[in-house]
């Protein structure tokens, strides 16, 4: 495991946790956790605080969703 995730993992670690919040997102897939942020985005009428971050629209274009496909914010080994 790389320096950056065991970093991100210890930075998160108060709010989620034993995971930060990439390794969370990775581990459900970009796929879903963009729907549920969407999701939630229309749920309040639109309120910009809800808005999914458009790195996660683009890692969902892009195909990276996470673990299941062998990467997303980080890389995987298959």
């Amino acid at each position: 495991m790389s320096s950056l995730v065991r970093s991100v993992r210890l930075k998160g670690s108060e709010k989620y946790g034993r995971w930060g919040e990439l390794i969370f997102q990775d581990f459900i897939g970009i796929d879903v956790n963009f729907a549920t942020t969407e999701s939630l985005h229309d749920g309040f009428f639109g309120d910009p605080r809800f808005r999914p971050h458009y790195f996660q629209q683009r890692m969902l274009q892009s195909g990276r969703l996470g673990r299941k496909s062998g990467g997303g914010y980080y890389d995987y080994e298959q």
